[in-house]
C-alpha cells in the first residue's frame, strides 16, 4: 500500500483515539471541543469555500447561507419536527466530510505527478481532525457503533478516492457538485454551531462555576490557538498548489 495513504488511514484511525482518551481528563474537554469546532468551520471557510466561490460565484454565498439558515428556521417554524431536523442536518454534515474524504484520497496521488508536492502531506495532517470531528458528531446522537462505521465508511472512502483518482478528480469542479459542497458546508457551519451531543454541567457552588469557567476559558483558548496554528499551516500549503 502506498506510504501517504497508509499514513492517512492511520491519522484517520488516530482521531477518535485522541478525542476519547482527552474528554475522559475533566480539565481538557473543553480544550478538545474548541480545537474541534475552530479547526473543521476553518478547513471549510478557508479551504472548501473558495472553491466553490470560485466555480460558483456570489451563488455559492447563497446556498452556504441556505445551508446554515434553512434548518434552523425549520426547527423554529414546525418544533414537532425540531427533532427529525436536527438529525438530517447532522447526517448532512457527516456525509459532507465523508465526501470530504473521497476527494482527500484522490489528492493523495498528485505526489505521483507533482515532485516534491506537500499537498499530500497536509493532507495526511488534516485526517486526524477530520475524524475526530466525526466522532464528535456521530457518537453523542447515535451511539459508539454507529462513529465506528462513519470512521470505516471515511477509510473506505478514501480508499475508493485513491483508487479511482482519475474519475474523482474529473468531479471535482462540476457544476452539481460545488452547489452540494456549498450547500453542505452552510448546513455543517449550522452543526457546529450547535455543538450537538455536549454534556454541560452545573455547579452549585458558586465559587466552583467561577473556577469552571475560569478553567473553561483558559483551555478554550489553548484548543482554539492550536487549532489557528495548523490551521495556518495546512491553508498556506494548499494555497501553493
Amino acid at each position: 500500500m502506498n506510504l501517504l495513504l497508509s499514513l492517512a488511514i492511520l491519522a484517520t484511525l488516530t482521531g477518535p483515539f485522541i478525542y476519547v482518551v482527552f474528554r475522559k481528563q475533566q480539565s481538557l474537554k473543553q480544550g478538545i471541543d474548541a480545537f474541534i469546532l475552530v479547526i473543521t468551520a476553518g478547513i471549510i471557510i478557508f479551504q472548501v469555500l473558495p472553491e466553490t466561490f470560485h466555480s460558483l460565484g456570489f451563488f455559492s454565498i447563497v446556498l452556504v447561507v441556505l445551508g446554515m439558515g434553512l434548518p434552523g428556521l425549520i426547527e423554529y417554524l414546525f418544533r414537532r419536527a425540531a427533532a427529525q431536523t436536527h438529525v438530517l442536518t447532522l447526517i448532512l454534515g457527516v456525509l459532507g466530510l465523508l465526501v470530504h474524504g473521497v476527494v482527500d484520497g484522490s489528492a493523495l496521488t498528485m505526489s505521483k505527478y507533482e515532485s516534491g508536492s506537500l499537498l499530500p502531506l497536509a493532507i495526511v495532517f488534516h485526517r486526524t481532525p477530520i475524524s475526530m470531528t466525526l466522532w464528535w458528531l456521530v457518537k453523542p446522537q447515535f451511539g459508539k457503533m454507529y462513529a465506528v462505521s462513519v470512521i470505516a465508511i471515511l477509510i473506505i472512502g478514501t480508499l475508493l478516492g485513491f483508487y479511482f483518482s482519475s474519475s474523482v478528480m474529473m468531479q471535482l469542479h462540476n457544476t452539481q457538485f460545488m452547489i452540494f459542497e456549498a450547500l453542505v458546508s452552510g448546513t455543517l457551519l449550522h452543526v457546529l454551531y450547535h455543538q450537538p451531543g455536549h454534556e454541560h454541567h452545573h455547579h452549585n457552588n458558586a465559587e466552583t462555576n467561577a473556577e469552571h469557567k475560569q478553567r473553561w476559558n483558559k483551555n478554550s483558548l489553548m484548543g482554539a490557538i492550536i487549532a489557528v496554528v495548523l490551521l495556518i499551516i495546512l491553508t498556506n500549503i494548499t494555497r501553493i498548489h
